[in-house]
C-alpha cells in the first residue's frame, strides 16, 4: 500500500523530507505540482523504503545522477583542439592537458549536481518534470544532502586541479580563471531558476564556449589562434541554443514566476523566431568556420547537411501553434537532436584529424 504525507512549507519536518535526512531507511519522494511557489505552499511526499526503490543498472544510474551527458560539449572542444594540434604538429603539454581534463570533468559534474540540488530545494524540478522525465532526486536514487556534498567535492576538486595549471601555464590563465569562477557562481550558486535566467544564458555561452576553448588551449601551451576562438564561439552558441530550447519548453512556468530570460522577454511567437534564428546562425557559422580555418570538403559537407537539417528544424518550429499542443515538446526534442547530428559530424572531423596525424 502506497503511503503519502502532505506537509506545508512551515512544518519543521518539511526541510528534512526535502533534504532526505528524515530517515536512513526511507525516502520521501516529492510529487510533481504546479503550486510550489504559492503563499500557502504544500508538498505531497510519497514515502518509500530506500531498498525497494527501483533503479537502473549501476553505470546508468550514476551516469544520470552525475549528468555525464552534460560533458559531451566540453569533450567535443577538448577532442577537436587536441586532434587539430596533433594534425598540425603543434607542441602541447600532455601533463597539463591531463590535469586540465580532470579538472574540467570535475567542474562539469559539480555544476550539474549543484543545479539539480538547487532545483530540488526550490521545487523547480517538481513544477517542470513529470512522468518519465523525473530526475534522479525525484526518483529517490539519491538524496539532496548527498547531492550537495558531492557537488561541493567535485567543484573543489576542479578548482584544485586548476592550481598547477595556473602556476605552470600562461599568465593570461589568471584572467580566464577569474571569469570562469564568476560564471560558475552565476550559474550554480544563485536563487531559484537563476540558471534559466538571462544572465546565465551569457554565462553558459562563455563557460562552454570561449572560456573553455581559449582556456584549455592556453593551459596546454598552445598559442591563441583564430580557429581556437572560433571553436569556442561555435560550441558556446550551441550550448546557448540548448538553454533556449529548455527555456522555451518551460515558458509558461517561467512566465508565472516572472523569471527574466530571452524567452519570457520575447514571448511565445518571437521566442519561436529566436530559436529558428539561433539554429540557422549555428549552421552558417559551422560552414564559415571551415571555409576560413578548415578544409573545403568539410565546409561543403556542413553546407549540405546543415542546409537539410536546418530546413527540417525551422519547418518543424514553424508548425508549433501553442505550448499546450501535443507536438510542442516533441518538436523541441527533434530540433535538439538535429543540432547534435551536426555535432556528431564535427566529432567525425576530429577523428579524421587524429587519423591524419597517425599517417604523417
Amino acid at each position: 500500500m502506497r503511503k503519502f504525507t502532505t506537509l506545508p512549507l512551515s512544518d519543521p519536518l518539511f526541510e528534512t523530507f526535502v533534504w532526505g535526512t528524515f530517515s536512513d531507511q526511507e525516502r520521501a519522494l516529492p510529487v510533481p505540482t504546479l503550486n510550489s511557489f504559492t503563499a500557502h505552499h504544500q508538498t505531497t511526499f510519497e514515502i518509500q523504503r530506500a531498498d525497494q526503490i527501483a533503479t537502473p543498472p549501476f553505470f546508468r544510474k550514476w551516469a544520470q545522477i552525475f549528468k555525464l551527458n552534460r560533458g559531451l560539449l566540453p569533450a567535443v572542444t577538448v577532442l577537436h583542439i587536441l586532434a587539430r594540434a596533433e594534425a598540425e604538429h603543434l607542441v602541447w603539454n600532455p601533463l597539463l592537458a591531463s590535469i586540465s581534463l580532470v579538472g574540467l570533468i570535475c567542474l562539469v559534474v559539480g555544476m550539474s549536481l549543484r543545479l539539480d540540488f538547487n532545483d530540488h530545494l526550490s521545487s523547480w524540478d517538481r513544477m517542470t518534470s513529470v512522468g518519465q522525465n523525473l530526475r534522479p532526486l525525484q526518483k529517490g536514487w539519491t538524496t539532496a544532502i548527498a547531492t550537495k556534498n558531492w557537488s561541493l567535492f567535485y567543484l573543489l576538486a576542479g578548482a584544485f586541479c586548476g592550481l598547477p595549471v595556473l602556476v605552470l601555464g600562461d599568465a593570461s590563465l589568471i584572467v580566464i580563471a577569474l571569469l570562469t569562477v564568476a560564471s560558475v557562481v552565476v550559474v550554480s550558486f544563485q536563487k531559484l531558476g537563476r540558471h534559466y535566467r538571462l544572465v546565465s544564458e551569457v554565462s553558459v555561452f562563455l563557460l562552454m564556449g570561449p572560456l573553455l576553448s581559449v582556456g584549455f588551449a592556453a593551459a596546454i601551451g598552445l598559442p591563441l589562434s583564430g580557429w581556437i576562438l572560433a571553436q569556442g564561439i561555435l560550441v558556446g552558441w550551441f550550448a546557448a541554443l540548448l538553454v533556449h530550447l529548455k527555456s522555451y519548453s518551460q515558458l509558461m512556468v517561467s512566465s508565472q514566476l516572472r523569471l527574466t530570460n530571452s524567452m519570457t522577454i520575447m514571448g511565445f511567437e518571437k521566442g519561436n523566431l529566436l530559436l529558428q534564428f539561433w539554429l540557422l546562425v549555428f549552421a552558417v557559422m559551422l560552414v564559415l568556420d571551415h571555409l576560413i580555418f578548415g578544409q573545403l570538403h568539410w565546409a561543403l559537407t556542413f553546407a549540405f547537411v546543415g542546409t537539410v537539417l536546418t530546413g527540417i528544424g525551422i519547418r518543424s518550429l514553424r508548425r508549433i501553434r501553442s505550448p499546450l499542443g501535443s507536438n510542442f515538446n516533441r518538436t523541441l526534442r527533434q530540433v535538439r537532436q538535429l543540432g547534435f547530428v551536426l555535432i556528431a559530424i564535427w566529432i567525425l572531423e576530429s577523428v579524421g584529424y587524429l587519423l591524419l596525424a597517425d599517417l604523417q
